[in-house]
């Protein structure tokens, strides 16, 4: 991560040095370079500079106030952050809480990991993006009678980093690549093995067999996830229909912390219907898609990622409660025990004591909107800075989350 890290700190100076050259000439610092580059893409690609999708003419409640950027970026912030496989941390995150020492330095690495992610790690890379618009014309990376912007990136490498660190930062990919992938193929075996082969299909075996049985399954993966790669031309569409694919398990995994009715088909009725409308939306003809924001208005044109979202969350919501109230719930006492050891805050009649307190909801939110405050205000302050716009009121809302946050933290550790 370090070696990542660096490497794209040191390819984003690079490319600021090469666009600030194309424009003012060689021989200038970082800073002139930056503003030189940040001029002549307000004069060229302005709309690539805003922060926030402005919306259209007209109230909220007029079509022409939806554009699809905005759309898109409204979906975005209102429901996928949190309505997605990742709503309650997932697994991968859960493993590394759980090796810390106590639940201060959890919350305080997935802290830590937050900003890092969201605040950090990414402005290196946006920035050769920006300067690829001036440094590589649309005739380089065309693809297949397509520009191709993703390869932009890789393009750079190979043109301003050196040798050694060309290929430190490509060994770092390779290494972040690797880790990301085997962590998700012992997940899988784990998933396939334990909760469904040993849980219904062979209960007795000899722990090897469950051994070869789990190697198996992670040849399989591979070989599934080596074939997609092979006819996938696009990491953003690749990476959007992920989350299209589960985005009806992610009402699934909030009602199970407020609801003390859902139960595992809750989750399965939900993840098996967005996993059905995600594919059948693949094959669905284009004349079919009616006019909305998700296609800028044009009837017969394929919505965006976030309409699909929308779609697949709001289709897969009645669904999984039918399926919820129509089976059997969790055992009385195994969500008793539950309670106890998470005092859940929601519908738990019956299943909280008597006169028992839930855990404190008012002090939880303003430490979830402190975090909010924070971690948005320092992504966009630093992200307005770079840009060449006011960081002052993002800094403000900055510092307001962190005092929040501050107050909260110790209240309800």
């Amino acid at each position: 991560i370090v070696l990542a890290l660096a490497g794209a700190l040191l390819l984003a100076f690079a490319a600021v040095q090469a666009a600030g050259a194309e424009v003012i000439g060689p021989g200038s610092g970082f800073s002139e370079n930056l503003r030189a580059m940040m001029g002549r893409l307000a004069e060229t690609h302005g709309e690539k500079l805003t922060l926030v999708p402005a919306p259209g003419p007209g109230g909220w409640t007029s079509a022409s106030f939806w554009t699809q950027s905005f759309t898109a970026f409204f979906v975005t912030i209102t429901l996928v952050g949190w309505l997605n496989k990742n709503a309650d941390g997932s697994g991968q995150a859960v493993q590394r809480f759980l090796s810390s020492k106590d639940e201060a330095h959890a919350r305080g690495g997935a802290l830590w990991f937050h900003i890092a992610h969201y605040c950090l790690r990414p402005w290196p890379w946006i920035l050769v993006g920006l300067a690829s618009l001036i440094l590589l014309p649309d005739a380089e990376l065309m693809r297949n009678g397509v520009v191709d912007h993703e390869a932009s990136y890789p393009v750079l490498m190979r043109q301003l980093l050196g040798p050694g660190v060309f290929g430190l930062l490509c060994a770092s990919f390779l290494a972040a690549f690797m880790s990301t992938l085997d962590t998700h193929f012992n997940s899988a075996s784990a998933y396939a093995v334990n909760d469904v082969y040993r849980r219904f299909w062979n209960k007795t075996a000899a722990p090897r067999h469950y051994v070869r049985v789990g190697r198996l399954v992670e040849v399989l993966v591979g070989v599934l996830a080596a074939s997609l790669a092979l006819v996938a031309d696009s990491i953003k569409d690749l990476f959007t229909f992920s989350l299209t694919l589960v985005a009806g398990l992610g009402p699934a995994l909030f009602l199970r912390w407020l609801w003390w009715r859902a139960n595992a088909w809750t989750e399965i009725s939900g993840l098996i219907t967005s996993t059905i409308l995600a594919l059948g939306m693949q094959v669905v003809p284009d004349a079919w898609w009616p006019a909305a924001p998700f296609n800028a208005w044009i009837a017969g044109t394929p919505w965006d990622f976030s309409g699909r979202f929308l779609l697949i969350a709001a289709v897969s919501l009645p669904i999984l409660l039918a399926a919820t109230l129509l089976t059997q719930p969790v055992g009385k006492e195994h969500l008793q025990k539950f309670w106890a050891t998470v005092r859940p805050w929601g519908w738990w009649q019956g299943i909280r004591p008597s006169g028992a307190p839930s855990a404190p909801v008012a002090t939880l939110l303003a430490g979830w909107l402190g975090g909010m405050g924070l971690i948005f205000g320092l992504m966009l302050g630093l992200g307005a800075w770079i840009l060449g716009q006011d960081p002052l009121p993002f800094g403000l809302c900055a510092a307001i989350g962190a005092t929040l946050l501050r107050w909260a933290w110790p209240r309800t550790v």
